[in-house]
C-alpha cells in the first residue's frame, strides 16, 4: 500500500498535478505578477460555488480551485509574499445583484494593476476607480472585499439569532 502512494504521489509531481504544500512554496516560484497568472492558469480551476462560501488560501490550494473570491484571495497572498502590497475589492455591476471579487494593486510605474480570475489587466490608471471602470465600464459600486464579507457574516448570524 506504502508503495501505491508513493508512486502516486511521484506521478501527480511528474505530470504537474500536486499542488505546493502553501502559498510561501508558490510564492518561492513566482517572480512576478505576470507569473502569478500563468501559475492561477495553470494550477486552479475555476468553480462556482452555491452559496457563496469564502476560502482560505490553503483551503482554495487544498480543493484545486475555487471562484473569483477564492482566486483573488490566493493572488492576495502571494502579492503580499512577494512584498505588493494589494486589496481585495468586489465590484458590484449596474442593474444586477452580482458581484465580482479581484485583486488590485500598484505596479511599479504607480498605475493600478488587478488580477481577476484568471487574468492580469494593466490598465495605466493612476485611481482605482479609474482603474476597475477602465476594465468592469459598467461597474455601479466598488467594495472592501473583507468588509462586505464581515456584513454578511453579520448579517447571517443575526438572521439566524432573529429564529430561534
Amino acid at each position: 500500500m506504502r508503495f501505491i502512494l508513493i508512486f502516486l504521489g511521484v506521478l501527480f509531481t511528474t505530470l504537474g498535478l500536486a499542488h505546493p504544500e502553501n502559498l510561501a512554496d508558490i510564492s518561492r516560484s513566482i517572480g512576478s505578477p505576470d507569473e502569478l497568472v500563468q501559475w492561477l492558469s495553470s494550477n486552479l480551476k475555476t468553480s462556482i460555488t452555491i452559496p457563496d462560501e469564502p476560502h482560505t488560501a490553503q483551503e482554495v490550494l487544498n480543493r484545486g480551485g475555487g471562484d473569483c473570491d477564492d482566486l483573488a484571495r490566493v493572488a492576495s497572498g502571494v502579492l503580499d509574499n512577494l512584498g505588493i502590497e494589494n486589496q481585495i475589492l468586489a465590484v458590484k455591476f449596474q442593474g444586477t445583484k452580482i458581484k465580482h471579487a479581484l485583486c488590485i494593486f500598484k505596479n511599479e510605474n504607480g498605475s493600478y494593476d488587478l488580477i481577476s480570475s484568471k487574468s492580469l489587466f494593466k490598465t495605466g490608471k493612476r485611481t482605482v476607480k479609474e482603474a476597475i471602470e477602465k476594465i468592469y465600464p459598467d461597474t455601479e459600486k466598488i467594495i472592501d472585499y473583507e468588509e462586505m464579507m464581515k456584513q454578511q457574516f453579520i448579517n447571517r448570524e443575526y438572521n439566524w439569532a432573529s429564529l430561534r
